[in-house]
């Protein structure tokens, strides 16, 4: 049970990264505790975050949450139903309602320290098309669906599309995703290893791993090394994309078909 707490406590960092958005929150929660008088407000502000935090680290409730056969590193998702901004944006409101400028000062101050300057974060890019994703992700996704007709394909896109894909389809799926390149996660993979990891890619080595997580498609930026053509390796070449190259493994498509046959006969 030790184990267990202790995994609940390294899900919480992950989740807030023990960043100064806790300068805003842990304020507000105790602001909001002395002045707040509606039962209601105290309830949905006080009562439930309390209440939830205390069943999130709870280490019976760790182990029910994976025994029903949920992965831990979603854990933290737990925490999403405490309102931690409406609970600082309602004490923040408060206080500049109370103290006039000096509150709007003081709030403010806090909101600016807390934050960080995002737009220049390598996973913004200026809105292409109504979606405010990669045309190049929009094009990938939808030629894959022109010529395969399954919910559901696995990929392994290159990390310039990795944070977009899933946005515009949900049944695209991927051996890992953006957490990967979040270096607070620490997270590993055998595939992200073999993909990302190597200058060049050693091309067998890599398939040879992606086929242990039913990858049928490859998207592989043209300006990535490669020990040897894919081709070679034992891809076939299908299209280039924006400069991404789209290869598919008729090992996994000849494994999907058999898979397709079984259960239609």
């Amino acid at each position: 049970m030790k184990e267990l707490f202790f995994d609940c406590l390294r899900a919480l960092k992950n989740y807030t990264g023990l960043r100064p958005f806790f300068a805003l929150v842990i304020p507000a929660f105790v602001y909001l505790f002395l002045k707040e008088k509606n039962r209601s407000l105290r309830a949905v502000f006080l009562y439930m975050p309390l209440i939830t935090g205390a069943v999130f680290l709870c280490p019976l409730t760790l182990k029910i949450y994976e025994m029903t056969g949920l992965d831990r590193d979603t854990y933290y998702r737990i925490l999403w139903i405490i309102p931690f901004g409406l609970m600082a944006v309602y004490a923040a409101v408060r206080v500049m309602g109370k103290y006039k400028i000096a509150g709007v000062i003081i709030a403010s101050a806090l909101m600016v320290l807390s934050g960080r300057f995002i737009y220049t974060s390598p996973i913004l890019y200026p809105s292409e098309n109504i979606y405010g994703l990669p045309q190049c992700t929009l094009d990938i996704v939808d030629y894959l669906r022109s010529i395969d007709d399954h919910q559901r394909i696995t990929v392994l896109p290159s990390s310039s599309i990795i944070t977009s894909i899933r946005q515009y389809d949900a049944d695209i799926l991927m051996p890992y995703g953006r957490d990967m390149f979040n270096p607070i996660l620490n997270y590993t993979h055998p595939v992200y290893d073999a993909f990302e990891k190597k200058s060049p890619i050693e091309m067998e080595e890599l398939i040879e791993v992606s086929r242990e997580y039913e990858v049928q498609y490859y998207i592989i930026y043209e300006a990535l090394l490669t020990d040897m053509d894919p081709e070679e390796a034992g891809l076939t070449y299908l299209t280039t994309i924006d400069d991404h190259r789209i290869y598919v493994d008729p090992v996994m498509t000849e494994r999907i078909a058999e898979i397709d046959r079984y259960y239609r006969n």
